[in-house]
């Protein structure tokens, strides 16, 4: 009879309603509602896990500006909205950022980050490459979880 949220919520339905009206209150699988209710992330939870399966390109490359490394991220459009509702949601919040449970990097959220971003810090070039490839690899696991 649906997803457990689903089942959450006519239960919950059918116990206020039997309430109000003074009938018993029907055991969870007896309840029915009309419409379907999905479970929907919630905007403020605190962790963000997307898989590498989410990443449309990650790449290494040289900054020649500040002679550092940098990794380039592209997300799916569905994983870009998700990344730009949590970022949106933690503005002015230091998170990490960490790849199969390794930390990148804590920035503080300044501003939304959405379809693409790029990672900044003190990387070797080796660095660069191996985290720019575990973020493509389909089976990582990428995390962003509000630190403060």
């Amino acid at each position: 009879m649906g997803s457990p949220a689903y089942r959450l919520v006519c239960a919950a339905a059918a116990f206020v309603a039997a309430s109000l009206i003074g009938g018993r209150v029907p055991d969870p699988s007896e309840a029915w509602c009309i419409g379907v209710v999905h479970a929907q992330p919630d905007a403020a939870s605190r962790t963000l896990r997307l898989a590498g399966s989410d990443v449309v390109r990650a790449r290494h490359s040289h900054d020649p500006q500040y002679g550092t490394f940098v990794i380039e991220v592209r997300f799916s459009p569905e994983a870009g909205a998700k990344v730009s509702e949590f970022t949106t949601a933690h503005l002015s919040r230091k998170v990490d950022l960490r790849v199969n449970g390794r930390l990148i990097m804590s920035p503080v959220i300044r501003s939304p980050i959405g379809a693409s971003m790029v990672i900044t810090g003190s990387f070797t070039e080796e660095e660069a490459r191996a985290t720019a490839a575990a973020l493509g690899k389909g089976s990582s696991l990428i995390e962003f979880t509000v630190a403060d």
